[in-house]
């Protein structure tokens, strides 16, 4: 090793000075504290969230249960159209709440 090459890996082992500031907001800031918190508990969510779906596998077909909900439609009008637009109208009136009076 030649005597500039010592010199270069000398260099790039000095350590960095001490930033007391710096270690002690990050030790002792609640606020970033809780940033950081929050950070490890969304990731870690997202993974187990991504490693469930992994093992469940893809249960659910999108696309064919759209095509079958179309097919399904396609079919009620052509055969019934009066009785497939009295069903939406049903069920829309159906489920709305009441309204109480205090």
């Amino acid at each position: 090793m030649s005597k500039l090459e010592k010199k270069t890996e000398e260099q790039k082992t000095e350590k960095k000075p001490f930033d007391k500031k710096a270690y002690r907001s990050k030790k002792y800031d609640k606020k970033l504290r809780l940033d950081e918190w929050k950070n490890k508990r969304e990731n870690y969510v997202k993974h187990k969230y991504k490693k469930m779906q992994k093992k469940e596998g893809n249960v659910f077909d999108v696309k064919k249960i759209y095509d079958e909900e179309l097919g399904e439609k396609i079919d009620n009008s052509k055969s019934e159209p009066s009785e497939a637009s009295n069903e939406v109208t049903d069920d829309t009136t159906a489920h709305k709440p009441e309204k109480k009076n205090p």
